[in-house]
């Protein structure tokens, strides 16, 4: 069950934001384990949050936890990444998590339980 809830979106989600942060400019081994790192922190917290409290209102839980979370994402890849660009680390953010965050909709559209989101 864990798998399904917590591993799967977690992984899913950390390919698709390395290949998202590639054309950002993100090419580096210390990079990439730093947005790895962000995720394992925020996706696991996030499912969990949707196990708990989203059944009632899936997509106002969505949005509002998806702003938490671009915003958080964003102050951990400044702190981390202090010589870039701010305007362009929250693209980086807003991106990687729009994208997730549409791709989590799929399994739920299809009727798949594939751990609610990616996200």
């Amino acid at each position: 069950m864990w798998v399904n809830y917590y591993l799967w979106p977690l992984l899913i989600t950390v390919i698709v934001e390395l290949v998202i942060a590639f054309p950002f400019g993100f090419k580096k081994v210390k990079e990439f384990l730093a947005i790895v790192l962000v995720n394992i922190v925020t996706n696991p917290l996030l499912n969990f949050a949707f196990r708990m409290i989203a059944a009632r209102n899936y997509f106002a839980f969505l949005l509002a936890s998806e702003i938490l979370v671009i915003v958080f994402e964003y102050f951990l890849l400044v702190f981390t990444f202090p010589q870039r660009s701010r305007k362009r680390l929250l693209a980086l953010s807003l991106v990687m998590n729009l994208v997730t965050s549409v791709l989590s909709l799929f399994p739920i559209l299809f009727g798949l339980d594939f751990g609610l989101i990616f996200r």
